[in-house]
């Protein structure tokens, strides 16, 4: 049978727990503590750049675009069709974001074709790691319109159209021109790059 285990030796000495603590401790408390200090600001750096890094990473268009949107900050927003629209965002849906220019009005962009958006106030950086639940897509925006037969430029991939904005399908924008035919022209709601209207339409 083995033998059971006996008492702890007592010859043993335990161990010091002072043993842990920096020599400075012992003799300079206050330099003991600022090092203490320094250690406590070194992880909290670690901490800051570690967030930052994921906020990064989690990053977005559609959210970097909200967090300008909810700032009201003025952009400058580069379209696929080498045109631009300065102004200031306003919302942000699911395929689209609004922007007022500066000039005045309202301005609907394609989400597909914005292939980059510059903030013209301020060098705040913009993290747009977030969810986003806004649902509106440009065929809704446009649709609401079309109940005021507003005047639009619609901007597409093959040219641009002018005219009243009489009606929208589900993927169609129905566009009654501006010359003396007064003639309607279906385009392309998914081919369309912006939609821009001299009123305002609330985001």
């Amino acid at each position: 049978m083995p033998a059971s285990p006996g008492p702890p030796d007592e010859s043993v000495a335990a161990a010091d727990p002072l043993d842990s603590v920096p020599v400075a401790a012992a003799g300079d408390p206050a330099a003991w503590l600022s090092e203490v200090r320094a250690d406590e600001v070194a992880a909290g750096r670690t901490r800051v750049a570690w967030l930052a890094r994921q906020a990064g990473e989690e990053s977005t268009l559609r959210g970097v675009l909200l967090d300008l949107a909810e700032r009201g900050a003025p952009v400058v927003a580069e379209l696929a069709d080498a045109s631009s629209v300065r102004g200031t965002l306003r919302a942000v849906g699911l395929d689209l974001a609004i922007i007022e220019p500066a000039g005045g009005g309202t301005a609907v962009l394609a989400l597909a074709a914005l292939w980059a958006v510059r903030p013209s106030g301020g060098n705040a950086v913009v993290w747009g790691d977030r969810p986003i639940v806004e649902s509106s897509t440009m065929q809704h925006v446009l649709a609401d319109w079309s109940e005021a037969r507003p005047e639009v430029t619609l901007r597409t991939v093959g040219g641009t159209v002018q005219g009243e904005l009489v009606h929208v399908g589900s993927d169609v924008a129905v566009v009654r021109a501006t010359d003396e035919r007064r003639s309607r022209i279906y385009v392309a709601i998914p081919l369309v790059v912006a939609v821009i209207s001299r009123e305002r339409f609330a985001g």
